[in-house]
């Protein structure tokens, strides 16, 4: 409702018959003050860390293929062969991840001595071990939603429609002879995670967050890092990733396969 129609409505109810006619100037002042109110909302400045951290990730997506080619993505698959390393061993595994964005991601992972599936179908999840079919847990699900939010692919694609989407510059940080950009990239959930980016390619040179490390019940910081950019279908993508957890080599997986915009059936990602 127009803000004068709305305040001569409320006017009239305070001032019947008449004194309508009295009310008219108390309408004018109030009226005067809600546009004020409203024209010093709209006028309150962006803190300067909040603006450079958007014109430098969209810097960084226009390095890694564009805004347009991201937006052309609906959903994507990448196949690794990964390492997990153990206090005691180290165990090879292939992982194959389908994700729908932006809240869908189905997880195949092939060892040794089997596999297991796990899936997230937007606020459901199942996994599936051998024969047998169970739902995830909520620590479960809400890992698997952080893992979906931090990733980079879903991040390109919703950086200029996600209004709850919080891009803030921290610092720049030298590492040997390589100035790095680090990004504060937080949702209206407050989870977040840091990007830092090469100040020369604008490429993602590592990523870090705090989550599940080798023992999985202890809370680590965990850091991706990433190498071997190449391009795929318009966009690069790193093949190369090592994940320390509190300094300490856990994971590296290199990607063997991509693809995108698959045709995925109904029940992809429905429980078996």
């Amino acid at each position: 409702m127009p803000y004068m129609k709305f305040i001569k409505l409320l006017v009239k109810q305070a001032f019947p018959g008449k004194s309508w006619q009295r009310g008219r100037f108390f309408a004018i002042i109030i009226f005067l003050s809600c546009i004020k109110g409203f024209a010093f909302q709209q006028s309150k400045p962006i803190p300067e860390d909040f603006v450079k951290g958007r014109q430098i990730l969209k810097k960084v997506i226009e390095a890694a293929g564009g805004v347009e080619a991201f937006g052309k993505i609906d959903n994507f698959r990448i196949k690794t062969e990964s390492k997990i390393f153990g206090n005691r061993s180290t165990i090879e595994l292939t992982v194959s991840e389908t994700v729908k964005l932006p809240d869908k991601t189905k997880q195949v992972f092939e060892l040794a001595n089997g596999h297991r599936i796990q899936v997230l179908n937007g606020e459901t999840g199942w996994s599936k071990t051998g024969e047998a079919v169970a739902d995830l847990s909520n620590a479960e699900k809400r890992e698997m939603k952080r893992g979906l939010f931090r990733d980079a692919i879903n991040l390109f694609k919703r950086f200029n429609n996600d209004t709850e989407l919080s891009v803030q510059y921290l610092r720049d940080e030298v590492v040997k002879t390589d100035t790095l950009f680090i990004l504060i990239i937080k949702n209206g959930s407050g989870e977040f995670f840091k990007l830092y980016i090469n100040s020369k390619s604008y490429l993602i040179e590592k990523k870090s967050y705090h989550g599940g490390g080798p023992e999985m019940v202890i809370l680590a910081t965990l850091e991706e890092i990433y190498s071997d950019y190449r391009e795929v279908e318009g966009v690069k993508i790193p093949f190369h990733t090592v994940v320390k957890a509190n300094g300490k080599k856990f994971i590296e997986s290199s990607v063997v396969e991509t693809e995108f915009n698959l045709e995925l059936g109904e029940g992809f990602f429905v429980r078996e």
